[in-house]
């Protein structure tokens, strides 16, 4: 009963739409102006009315009544009272006096002929009759360009072949713009035929096109949940990079807030677009492998890391767009369980040599004002207060004498007025500054950019700081229809962190001890227990390490080519292929000097370390798409179909020394040896997956519109059990506002749309497997440490420590495959 009722109400507003737009009028009016009848008539139909505006300002007024009488009809008894006539074509309705002759330009030809003029006192108003034909720079038609006469509301829309007719003034201009192009004037002379070419638009936040990273889609038809932000936005909020203005902008897009890292510049942040998972990321990953929790990031249509997201210079953002649900996401299939965020950089543009330089500064302090913390006396009483200097026992009286010496020293340095605050030592007022200079320029044919960019960011910590560099070039060269793009990137960082340790250590130390000796030197210790009846015990100084030579710093780079070809033989068919190479190597060393405290109790050849990571990266990507877009009629069909390949080969090997003699500087050559029983270490991981997608968009008059995705992953991470997975969605959308809802002045835009599908993700280390082993298998691969136990049907469940799983057939955190995976 239900769904009939639905149905039944769906039908009746269906008839509505189609009696509505229909060409039979129902007006109800008394003395109501011509030009507002008219307006009615044309909400009612759907037809343009084009006038001269004299006109209607002498047409007076009009009493009517009719009830579903033909729009010719209703036109006839309106105007020809007071002298006035009307013509039809193509939906345009031209209204004029009946003396006059109406001339339309033969087409091809243009015909300077002018109508008859129309009486005005004080001046002669001649009406100038315009056929044209809107086209691309391919000689294309433009169906749906709107066609405005500039400073009024008046104008009309071309059809599927680019061709309109529009009634205007001498002297008065067109204003034609239509989505994807830019926006062009044509001021008018004298009647005749008109041509008017338009010029692809690039990109710009008023566009009302989402940029999924693979294809693009029209946002009134496409289903996905999706959010644009353009680079002015980004940089109107700050300057510091693209995750801490995304945060602000779109509230789901959280960042979660990192107690122990603080405002440390070397911290990644933890990101969650699409809700927390409960991937355990330090179980599943190797040491290759990305958080699985975060969303993935695509730049310029290739994937990339958080990282290069994060050191990416603001100012070369064109827009980021985040995809959240099935419809917008499953393109990206295994690596789109947690949403997307595509970034787009700024892409070279003709016209003449442009230079644009940015400088930019922002200062951090530190507040300490939520801190709450007692003073030296009240921190005293309180450990009084709560037993630290009672021995609640009198078999022990030589402790509780000692207690009572340990408090009466305390309460002398409280007395004599020490009263330390130790959080803002390791604190300062950072600074960060940072510098871009991009120069631009050239054709149509060819263009280029150029540019370089470096960011100094110290951190609050005292010691600590990130810089960051980068450089690109940019070429674009179209000949006839192909299309070349070339895109060099290089990006590189110098990062240290902070000699002084962690702030904890600063936040707990008692304010009843004091920094410095008398003499103003750093004591080691602020209190030191040996050889008492209360045990050994030592009470650091955290400033006491921060003075000697540590040593954490990572220097990282990255070199990025992107090569693109494309064909465009019509206007329906585009054809693309793009290679993507990247070479990055990162290294990170570290020094702990032998003075430090934590080599107190350590033997004398093996007091202070040196540490040295150097990771090298190698990834290939290819990607080949076929894109198809065509309009019939009021049917709007894109088709998109793409093969991808990518392969990474990724290398580590470090090493570590101990023993070092006091006043080292941190060369490695100057150590005793390795630490007992290890070895230098070496790690490989090649990766290796490839997919095929056809996603498809269908839309009916702009009102009803559905999308289709399918796409089939292949990769190393999925074993040799399962080496292919499928994802999909389907997503479908109504336009409310477009038909159902036209009359309704105060409604701008209503849509509903929905969307299913199913997505995963892979970024759960490349060694994980999928495989199935038989119990013979199991037990000679795996060995002992591990329990088996025989289900019905020979199927096997295993658990292995430290794993907690218990899985049917596989655990893919602690077994990987024999004859597959990386």
């Amino acid at each position: 009963m239900r769904l009939m009722t639905f149905l039944l109400f769906f039908a009746c507003f269906q008839v509505f739409a189609g009696v509505g737009y229909g060409q039979y009028v129902t007006i109800n009016c008394k003395n109501e102006r011509v030009e507002l009848v008219l307006q009615k008539i044309e909400k009612q139909t759907g037809y343009s009315f084009f006038y001269n505006d004299q006109l209607m300002r002498n047409a007076g007024s009009v009493s009517l009544t009719v009830t579903r009488a033909p729009l010719k009809d209703v036109l006839s008894r309106i105007l020809a009272p007071i002298g006035l006539g009307y013509s039809i074509e193509d939906k345009v309705v031209i209204i004029s006096k009946v003396t006059e002759k109406v001339v339309l330009a033969d087409q091809g030809k243009v015909v300077p002929q002018r109508s008859q003029p129309v009486p005005v006192v004080g001046q002669n108003v001649y009406r100038a009759f315009i056929r044209g034909v809107v086209q691309d720079e391919k000689g294309l038609p433009v169906a749906g360009a709107s066609i405005i006469i500039t400073g009024t509301k008046r104008g009309t829309v071309s059809n599927n072949n680019g061709e309109f007719v529009i009634d205007v003034q001498p002297g008065q201009s067109l204003t034609i713009t239509a989505v994807g192009y830019e926006p062009q004037q044509v001021q008018i002379e004298k009647e005749g035929r008109l041509l008017v070419k338009l010029k692809i638009l690039e990109a710009t936040e008023e566009n009302v096109v989402i940029n999924t990273g693979l294809f693009s889609r029209r946002k009134e038809s496409f289903t996905g949940a999706t959010t644009t932000f353009s680079g002015n936005e980004l940089r109107t909020i700050g300057n510091l990079n693209v995750v801490q203005s995304l945060k602000t902008l779109d509230p789901s897009f959280i960042v979660l807030e990192n107690n122990l890292q603080g405002s440390n510049p070397n911290a990644l942040p933890t990101i969650e677009l699409r809700g927390k998972t409960s991937l355990a990321a330090a179980t599943l990953n190797d040491e290759f492998a990305e958080d699985p929790n975060q969303p993935l990031f695509i730049l310029d249509g290739f994937p990339t890391t958080l990282q290069r997201i994060t050191d990416l210079d603001i100012n070369r953002i064109e827009s980021v767009t985040l995809l959240k649900d099935a419809a917008s996401t499953a393109i990206y299939g295994a690596k789109a369980a947690n949403g997307v965020v595509v970034v787009e950089t700024v892409k070279p543009k003709p016209g003449e040599l442009r230079v644009s330089y940015n400088a930019d500064f922002m200062v951090q302090m530190p507040d300490l004002s939520d801190y709450n913390l007692m003073n030296a006396a009240e921190k005293l009483e309180f450990e009084r207060l709560a037993g630290r200097y009672t021995l609640y026992t009198s078999t022990l009286p030589e402790q509780q004498i000692a207690l009572n010496q340990l408090y009466d020293n305390k309460l002398k340095e409280v007395q004599r007025g020490v009263n330390t605050y130790w959080m803002n030592e390791p604190l300062r007022t950072a600074v960060t500054n940072g510098h871009s200079l991009q120069v631009s320029g050239g054709s149509k044919e060819f263009m280029f950019s150029i540019g370089g960019n470096y960011r100094m960011f110290p951190g609050i910590m005292k010691g600590s700081g990130r810089n960051t560099y980068g450089a690109n070039i940019d070429v674009t060269y179209r000949i006839d229809k192909f299309s070349f793009v070339n895109r060099f990137n290089l990006s590189g960082s110098n990062a240290d962190e902070s000699p002084y340790g962690s702030f904890s250590l600063y936040s707990r130390a008692n304010p009843y001890y004091r920094k410095y000796n008398d003499d103003g030197s750093i004591p080691k210790y602020l209190e030191q227990s040996v050889n008492t009846t209360l045990g050994n015990y030592n009470v650091y100084n955290p400033l006491y390490d921060a003075q000697f030579n540590n040593i954490n710093n990572s220097i990282g780079n990255q070199v990025q080519n992107q090569l693109s070809l494309i064909y465009s033989p019509g206007k329906e068919w585009r054809f693309s292929a793009s290679a993507n190479v990247i070479k990055s190597n990162a290294s990170t060393k570290t020094f702990a000097p032998p003075e430090l405290t934590r080599f107190d109790e350590v033997d004398l050849f093996k007091k202070g370390q040196y540490s040295r990571s150097n990771t090298a990266s190698n990834n290939f990507q290819l990607n080949v798409q076929a894109a198809y877009a065509k309009i019939i009629e009021r049917n709007r069909i894109n088709i998109n179909l793409q093969g991808e390949l990518e392969h990474k080969d990724n290398n580590r090997e470090n090493y570590v020394a101990v023993g070092f003699p006091a006043g080292s500087n941190g060369n490695p050559i100057f150590s005793f040896g390795y630490p007992e029983n290890s070895r230098p270490g070496y790690a490989n991981s090649i990766a290796r997956r490839n997919n095929l997608l056809l996603s498809i968009n269908y839309s009916f008059d702009d009102t009803y519109f559905a999308d289709l995705t399918g796409r089939m992953d292949g990769s190393t991470a999925f074993g040799s059990a399962r080496k292919y997975t499928p994802f999909w969605s389907v997503g479908l959308g109504w336009n409310l506002h477009k038909r159902l809802l036209s009359e309704a002045a105060w409604i701008n835009l209503l849509r509903l749309k929905g969307s299913i599908g199913y997505t995963g993700n892979q970024n759960i280390g490349s060694t994980s497997s999928t495989s199935t082993y038989t119990f013979e298998q199991a037990v000679n691969y795996f060995g002992q440490g591990m329990s088996l136990t025989t289900l019905g049907n020979n199927e096997l469940e295993w658990q292995k420590t430290p794993c907690a799983w218990s899985m049917p057939r596989s655990c893919p955190c602690c077994f990987p495959a024999t004859g597959g995976g990386a």
